[in-house]
Parts: C-alpha cells; structure tokens; sequence
C-alpha cells in the first residue's frame, strides 16, 4: 500500500485525459480477465470490476474512480442488450445494478479519502519531524551561546585584571591613573554591550559592529576635539570574542591618537581613518591619523605607554601583531592577525 500512494504521487500529475483513459482500460481488462477464465458465457456480476474501480480511484483520482464505475456499468448494459435480457431484467437485478454503481462510487470516495489521509499524516509527520530537528539545533545553538558567553566573559575579566596589573606594574597611582582605569572598564562595557546586541549569533558582521563602535566613539569625540573618523570595513563574520579584542585595540589606537596626534598647535583639519579588510590569510585593521606624527623621516614606533601596551597584549591573544610607522603623514597603527584564529 505504502508502494502505490508513493507511485500514485506521480500517477495523479498525469493529464486528466490520460487518467479517464487507464481507468476505463482497467474496467475493460476486468472484464476480458473475468472471461479469458469463465468463458464469455459466464455469469458477469459487477464485482468483477471493483478492483479496477479500487484501483483507479487510488492511482488517479476519484473522478477517475467514478469514470471506472460508469464503464463498468455500460459494460454490464451492452452485455444485458447483446444477450436480448435488456427487457427481461428483473426488478432486482436492476435494483442490484444501481445499488453496485451507488458502490463504485462509494470505493472511490472513500478511497479518495484514505488518499488525503495518508498524505496528510505524512506532511504532519514530515513537520513534526522537522520541528523536533529545529528544536534540537535551536537546543544545541543555545548550548555554544552560553558557552561563547561564558567564554567572553572569561576573557573580559581577564583583561580587566590584565589592565589593572600592567597598571599597578608602572608605578601609577592617583586620581587620574584610577579615571583612566575606569575608562577602559567603560569601553570594555561598550563593546561588551554591542556584542550583547548581537544575541543568538556565535559569529558577528565585522562592518557591523565595527560601524556601531565608531559611532559610539563619534559621540565621545564631540566635546573633545574637532577630528573627523572615518571608516572603511568588509563585512567578515569573527566569533564574538575575537571581534571583541579588535574591538578594544580600535579604541585603544584612536584614543591614542586624540591624545598625541592633535595637540593645540596643530594646525589642519584632523582625521582618523579606519580600515578592515582581509588580506590573504589575515585581517588586517588599520587606524592611521594625519597628525604630528615625525616630520623627519618614517620611523618605527614602539609605544611604551599603558594603552599600546594593552595593545600588544590584545594582539597576542588574537595570535597577531602590531605595528607602528610615523611619518610626516601622521602615525599608523597596523594590527595583522590570521583569519584562521577568528
């Protein structure tokens, strides 16, 4: 049975001209089975050909079940007239000759109904069955969620103690060394918020969060100095953690350079530009100011302060590197790490 609703799937797509057509061959194949065995004088009764009916009401259709009962019942007809019983037929026998039509179509109805059943049953199983697999994912995605959270908060923390012990290993004490400490805290709190933005997703647009962390620092910016940030950034999707560190080193780097790139003298419309992109097997971001820079010649720098050393230890994590050129175009900072590790 299972073989034939599966066949039928197909058998009820054929044109509807085709389909009357095989019904009536099955009644007519009833019907020359039923005498290649009894001889063609044999009694015919009409369920000879309910088979037939059965069986084009469940390949076809139930229209088709109904063309099959009413070939059937001109087969019977045609037989009654060309034995001269036509005007002898008893009231009963004719009462039993409606009664098997009324049944014909009766068996197709109902096996129309037994169709739609089963494919019903089907399609409600197919649903069930794909919803139990989307809970299951939805299930095993909520499991790597809280273990990506767990693991971001982790390392949050982490650089939290990290900032407060390079900190305490420079000597710095005072009000100002504990404003700046707090500053970072409230930065590593924005890109920990933007992140959080981003529930229900292990992996996070880089241009996207990128874009909302410079908005962020924009607003800062605007009882600071006048200098323009701009940003240039391929959308790439980075685990929430490893986004997090450029994140952090993004701000480090254009915090430093409203520090030291512009100071009061400097003369000049400022800029912040920002980039990220991939380049090979490597994301590269770099933040370059137009600012004093060395109006000598291009040098290497290394930066000693806290922030860059920050820096270099956020890189690390990220299995890359920093580098530093100034120039008498300003300073760029360039973070490279492997695109593998994001």
């Amino acid at each position: 049975m299972r073989a034939l609703m599966k066949w039928s799937e197909r058998t009820r797509g054929w044109p509807i001209a085709v389909r009357w057509a095989l019904a009536g061959a099955l009644v007519l194949l009833s019907f020359a089975v039923w005498r290649a065995v009894f001889g063609s004088f044999a009694y015919l009764p009409f369920v000879v050909f309910v088979p037939a009916v059965l069986l084009a009401s469940a390949l076809f259709d139930r229209g088709s079940g109904y063309i099959a009962t009413v070939v059937a019942a001109f087969v019977l007809i045609f037989l009654f007239a060309e034995r001269g019983e036509a005007s002898q037929v008893a009231p009963a026998r004719v009462a039993a000759f409606v009664l098997a039509c009324g049944v014909g179509a009766l068996i197709a109805a109902v096996v129309e109904a037994f169709h739609t059943a089963y494919f019903d049953a089907q399609k409600a199983h197919a649903e069930t069955a794909a919803a139990l697999q989307e809970a299951k994912d939805a299930h095993e995605q909520t499991e790597t969620l809280l273990r990506e959270s767990r693991h971001r908060l982790s390392n949050d923390l982490q650089r939290i103690v990290g900032m407060l012990r390079l900190q305490a290993s420079r000597g710095v004490a005072g009000p100002k060394a504990l404003h700046d400490t707090a500053a970072r805290i409230q930065v590593l709190g924005r890109v920990h918020d933007r992140l959080s933005r981003q529930a229900g997703h292990v992996e996070i647009d880089s241009e996207e969060f990128l874009r909302g962390l410079v908005d962020d620092l924009r607003q800062g910016m605007e009882e600071l100095k006048p200098v323009g940030l701009f940003l240039d950034a391929e959308p790439h999707r980075l685990s929430t953690s490893n986004l997090g560190a450029v994140g952090l080193i993004l701000n480090e780097l254009v915090t430093n350079s409203l520090k030291h790139a512009f100071p009061g003298d400097f003369v000049g419309e400022g800029a912040i530009n920002i980039s990220f992109r991939r380049e090979g097997s490597n994301f590269v971001l770099k933040v370059q100011d137009n600012g004093i820079g060395d109006r000598a010649s291009p040098t290497r720098t290394t930066g000693t302060g806290l922030g860059l050393q920050i820096v270099r230890a956020l890189a690390a994590q990220l299995g890359g590197h920093i580098e530093g050129l100034q120039s008498a175009a300003g300073t760029l900072y360039t973070l490279t790490f492997p695109a593998a590790a994001a």
